[in-house]
C-alpha cells in the first residue's frame, strides 16, 4: 500500500512492552501491534518508522532508551505528560476504563493536533543538545540552586552559555503569593533578573567541592563517634558502673577501664561488646581519614593556603582545610564585612528612625564555616603560651613551597587579640569575633589567601 507523507504514531510506553499505533494524516490506521521492550523490539520499532515514513511519535516518557533510539532514527518525539493523556481519554471512549490500546490511540490522536505537536523534540535536540538553541552570542541562562548540585551549571558553561546560579533564600517572595509552580518560578526569575533584584552564588570548582564533601563526611563520622560514645556511657551508667580514676572521659585510662568492665547479664555484656566494636571501627575510620587529609594539606594545590591559615592561632590543618573548602575563593570578598555577612556573624538589626535595635547574629550564612571560625576564635580568650617555656613552643609551619622556609608563627597578633577579648568579653555567650588592625597587619590580610605567590618579606608581612 502506498503511504502518504507525514505519518503519525502513538506509543503507549511500558517497562516490558510497547503498544504501537501508526495512522496517516486522515486518521486511517496503518499498523497496530505490541512489541517487547528489548534490543530486537526497539530495532523493529525503528524499522517500522522507516517503512511508514513516520514524522512524529507521541509517547508518555521524556527520556530513556526508546526516546534516544527514536531521536537517532531521525523522528520527532512528542513527550506528553500522563495527565494530558488522562484528560483526553473521555473524548475517545464510550465507557469508563483504561487499556493500552486506548492509550496508544489517544496518543496518536494528540499527535495530530498542531498545537501540541509544535513542542516536539527534533532529532538534533538530544539530551545534552536540547540547550544548543540557547548557546552562541547572547546566550543567557538563570537557574535556581537545588539538590542536584552544580551539574547543570557546569553543563551549560561547557556549552558556552552564560549561566548564573541564584540562591533560593534570596529570591523575593510577594506577600500573599501561595501558588508555586516551576513555570511561575521560571517567569519570576526572568522578571527579577531584568530588574536587577537577584543575588548570584559563586559555584565551587569540582576540586573544592570534592574537598568539601570529604570534610563534611569526616564531620558526620565525628558525630557518629560522639553518639557511639554516649551509648556506651549510658549503658555502663544503667549498670551502676562509673569511672572514678580520672576527671576526663575517653582518654587512654578511661578506654582501658571501659574494656575491663564485665556486665552481669550475658546479653547485656554482648550488647556492650558490639558497641565497643562499633566505636573501634569509627576510630579507625577517623584515623585513616585524618591521615589522608594531612596528605591533602601538604599537596601543592592546597598547601600554600593551609600554610597561611595555620599562621593564625587555633587554626590547624583540619580547620584550615575546612575553611578553604567552605569559603572557596577568598578573593570574591572585597572587604572583611562582606565575609562576616556571608558567614552570618553580623548582628541582626531592627531599626526605625533614630531608634536602633540590634540582636543576635543573623546565622544566615554557611553553617559549617561559621562553626569552624567561632570555635577557632574562642581560643583567643586564653592567654597565648610563652615561647620561652619548655614544651610550649608551637611547632613551625611547614610550607608547601620549597622556596619558602618553614617559619614559626609570631605571637604579637595572638597577644593583641587576647587583650582585646579580655577588655570586651561579653557577659553572655556570644561570638568572640572582632577586627583588629594590628593583628591583621601582623598575620597578613586573609584576602591574600587567593594569591598563590609567597608574601614579600621586605614589606614586613609575616606568614
Amino acid at each position: 500500500m502506498e503511504v502518504n507523507d507525514g505519518q503519525l504514531r502513538g506509543v503507549d510506553w511500558a517497562s516490558e512492552k510497547h503498544d504501537v499505533l501508526i495512522e496517516d494524516p486522515a486518521g486511517q490506521e496503518l499498523l497496530a501491534e505490541t512489541l517487547v521492550h528489548d534490543e530486537d523490539g526497539v530495532s523493529a520499532l525503528c524499522a517500522a518508522l522507516v517503512c511508514f515514513d513516520v514524522e512524529v511519535v507521541a509517547i508518555e516518557r521524556p527520556d530513556g532508551l526508546l526516546v534516544d533510539r527514536l531521536l537517532e532514527a531521525g523522528v520527532r518525539v512528542l513527550a506528553l505528560h500522563p495527565n494530558q493523556v488522562k484528560a483526553a481519554r473521555d473524548r475517545f471512549r464510550a465507557s469508563g476504563g483504561k487499556s493500552d490500546q486506548l492509550d496508544r490511540f489517544v496518543l496518536c490522536e494528540l499527535a495530530r493536533t498542531t498545537a501540541i505537536a509544535s513542542g516536539c523534540w527534533s532529532p538534533s535536540q538530544t539530551t545534552p543538545r536540547r540547550c544548543e538553541r540557547w548557546s552562541g552570542p547572547g546566550g543567557l541562562g538563570r537557574c535556581s540552586a537545588g539538590p542536584g548540585g552544580f551539574a547543570l551549571w557546569r553543563l551549560l558553561r561547557s556549552m558556552g552559555i552564560a549561566c548564573d546560579v541564584v540562591a533560593p533564600s534570596l529570591v523575593a517572595v510577594r506577600a500573599g503569593d501561595r501558588v508555586r509552580t516551576d513555570r511561575r518560578d521560571a517567569k519570576k526569575l526572568v522578571t527579577l533578573y531584568r530588574g536587577g533584584l537577584l543575588r548570584f552564588l559563586a559555584p565551587p570548582t569540582p576540586e573544592t567541592e570534592g574537598l568539601r564533601d570529604l570534610l563534611r563526611g569526616r564531620d558526620d563520622i565525628r558525630c557518629a563517634r560522639t553518639a557511639a560514645r554516649q551509648r556506651i556511657s549510658k549503658e555502663l551508667l544503667r549498670h551502676a558502673l562509673i569511672f572514678g580514676e580520672g576527671k576526663k572521659s575517653w582518654t587512654k585510662p578511661h578506654l582501658a577501664w571501659v574494656h575491663r568492665q564485665r556486665l552481669g547479664d550475658p546479653l547485656a555484656h554482648a550488647a556492650l561488646e558490639q558497641m565497643l566494636i562499633h566505636l573501634d571501627g569509627i576510630d579507625r575510620q577517623l584515623a585513616t581519614l585524618d591521615a589522608r587529609l594531612e596528605q591533602i594539606a601538604r599537596d601543592a594545590r592546597w598547601g600554600w593556603q593551609v600554610d597561611r591559615l595555620r599562621a593564625f592561632r587555633a587554626l590547624h590543618t583540619l580547620t584550615a582545610l575546612g575553611l578553604i573548602a567552605e569559603l572557596g575563593d577568598f578573593a570574591r570578598f572585597g572587604h572583611p564585612r562582606e565575609l562576616a555577612s556571608w558567614l552570618g556573624i553580623t548582628p541582626s538589626e531592627y531599626s526605625s528612625g533614630e531608634q536602633q535595635h540590634r540582636g543576635d547574629i543573623t546565622k544566615s550564612g554557611n553553617r559549617q564555616a561559621r562553626r569552624l571560625l567561632v570555635q577557632a576564635a574562642r581560643h583567643y580568650r586564653h592567654a597565648p603560651r610563652r615561647p620561652g617555656r619548655a614544651g610550649t613552643q608551637r611547632p613551625c609551619v611547614a610550607s608547601a613551597d620549597p622556596t619558602v622556609p618553614a617559619t614559626a608563627p609570631s605571637r604579637p597578633a595572638g597577644q593583641a587579640l587576647h587583650r582585646r577579648d579580655r577588655r570586651r568579653r561579653p557577659r553572655t555567650g556570644g561570638v568572640p569575633l572582632g577586627r583588629d588592625d594590628r593583628a591583621t597587619r601582623a598575620r597578613g590580610d586573609p584576602r591574600r589567601l587567593s594569591n598563590p605567590t609567597p608574601p614579600d618579606r621586605r614589606s614586613g608581612d609575616r606568614r
